[in-house]
């Protein structure tokens, strides 16, 4: 397959997703087809509810500091040190699709009708079959662990919880099962005692695009991926319960 047709699928999310789809446009929008910025939201959560969640996960201090880090992310792109990912996709004439759902009805047979190759997914949607089978090759998921052993929500805070050695970032082909497929490229990321959940996504993320260069590469016919056995049980971690968060701080480990 010469060229795979690309299509991405992104939440608006400055501080580790935004870097990625900029390189991503930057390098392959000759064969980005097009765009979607979804909600990271979600339907049924209210805007308290969701930023109640992030409030209690990152305590008053760690809260403070992501703010920081933020507003340092938007104050670049507003002086105009670095470009957002709007611009960009304006600058190369990209398609944008607005959507509330991955799986609407009339996105599906938009994709269909664009005859995409691999979708590159970085929202936490849960994707039926439809969509699924929408595209020739099939979706790529970013996942922040070493897959299958830690699947599910905030990788970072549970190897942190678990005192784990090492983590890493995964790419995967998606199906109906959550965080499951063939693995294509998976990378190992050691860590440190000065570790926080912020610092491990950090890391994470900045090894994702050489890896979306290794997949785009072995549908464009070139460097052939060594497909990557499973070795380890699968495992699902669902969103942090109060205690497991105070256990978090009680054994020393920081948001950011």
């Amino acid at each position: 397959m010469k060229n795979p047709r690309l299509y991405i699928v992104t939440i608006n999310e400055s501080l580790y997703i935004n870097p990625i789809i900029k390189w991503l446009i930057k390098n392959y929008h000759k064969q980005i087809v097009g765009i979607s910025i979804v909600s990271d939201r979600g339907k049924k959560q209210s805007v308290f509810d969701y930023y109640k969640k992030i409030y209690d996960l990152f305590r008053f201090i760690g809260l403070v500091k992501l703010v920081n880090v933020f507003s340092s992310i938007k104050l670049k792109e507003w002086l105009g040190f670095s470009r957002s990912v709007s611009s960009l996709v304006k600058k190369y004439n990209i398609n944008q699709i607005k959507i509330k759902s991955v799986n609407d009805p009339q996105f599906i047979s938009k994709i269909r009708a664009k005859n995409i190759d691999i979708i590159f997914s970085f929202c936490g949607e849960i994707y039926k079959k439809e969509i699924l089978e929408a595209v020739n090759v099939g979706t790529v998921n970013k996942h922040c662990a070493l897959l299958p052993a830690y699947g599910g929500v905030y990788p970072a805070f549970w190897v942190l919880l678990n005192n784990e050695k090492e983590t890493g970032v995964t790419l995967h082909l998606m199906e109906l099962k959550i965080d499951a497929g063939q693995i294509l490229v998976q990378k190992k990321v050691p860590i440190s005692s000065k570790d926080t959940m912020h610092s491990i996504y950090s890391k994470c993320h900045k090894l994702v695009p050489g890896m979306i260069k290794q997949v785009v590469e072995h549908y464009n016919g070139g460097r052939k991926l060594k497909m990557i056995k499973k070795e380890s049980k699968d495992n699902y971690y669902s969103y942090p319960k109060k205690e497991d968060i105070d256990n978090f701080y009680k054994s020393g480990h920081r948001m950011i």
